[in-house]
């Protein structure tokens, strides 16, 4: 039994997730599935592609079919960073999270971020836990030689990060650079002086076991 098309008219979303992709039609699926698993229900997913050559439009277009919240943009290959400006820039969402296409999210993360927004009005940004799947190791983007643990006090995963839309804009979004945008990120809002709160809530599964994401693309350099 097929289901019904979810439709979404005028409705302005709570939650704008940015998720950018590039060549992932493989993986995309999974990825959007775990959104749209959400006991929060009122949100925008936006998929940036990032300059795919594979189905990903195709796939994407076929479930903006099924589900009025799925949005899409293309741009021409100019890296994770740009992308995610992109989708910062057609968000409508009063919180903006972030997810990568080769990871998930529990079904909580969404609700979990909310109540905490909820509870503290002037709160800016969440971050927090992971569930790791495969390599726990990341370069550190102070010492490209030096490899961390995932779970070093100096690692904060971007794909946790949720942040108010106004709070986002007015600290200009991720800077452009090619690696390490979400320590940059972070950085950018701590002198910025926003308010920020760890989650404990490990709501995010991050998924270290394809070859050919950035993070695993340095570690191979590193290791080389």
């Amino acid at each position: 039994m097929s289901l019904a098309p979810f439709r979404q008219i005028n409705v302005i979303p709570q939650f704008s997730v940015i998720l950018p992709t590039y060549n992932r039609e493989h993986l995309l699926g999974r990825a959007i599935a775990s959104v749209q698993a959400q006991i929060l229900k009122n949100w925008e997913l936006i998929i940036v592609d990032d300059g795919s050559s594979d189905s990903t439009p195709a796939l994407v277009r076929d479930l903006m079919k099924q589900d009025s919240r799925i949005k899409y943009v293309y741009q021409k290959n100019q890296g994770a960073a740009t992308a995610r400006n992109l989708g910062i820039s057609q968000a409508r969402g009063s919180y903006i999270a972030f997810l990568d296409s080769d990871d998930q999210l529990k079904a909580n993360h969404l609700s979990s971020r909310y109540d905490l927004f909820r509870g503290d009005p002037e709160l800016d940004m969440v971050y927090g836990a992971a569930e790791i799947v495969g390599d726990n190791r990341v370069v550190s983007f102070d010492n490209p030689k030096q490899i961390l643990s995932l779970d070093h006090p100096d690692v904060r995963i971007g794909g946790t990060f949720t942040l108010k839309t106004e709070s986002l804009i007015r600290i200009g979004g991720f800077p452009l650079v090619s690696y390490g945008e979400d320590f940059c990120l972070f950085n950018r809002a701590q002198q910025s002086s926003l308010k920020i709160a760890q989650s404990l809530l490990a709501t995010y599964c991050y998924d270290r076991t394809h070859s050919d994401s950035t993070t695993m693309k340095m570690l191979d350099q590193v290791a080389a």
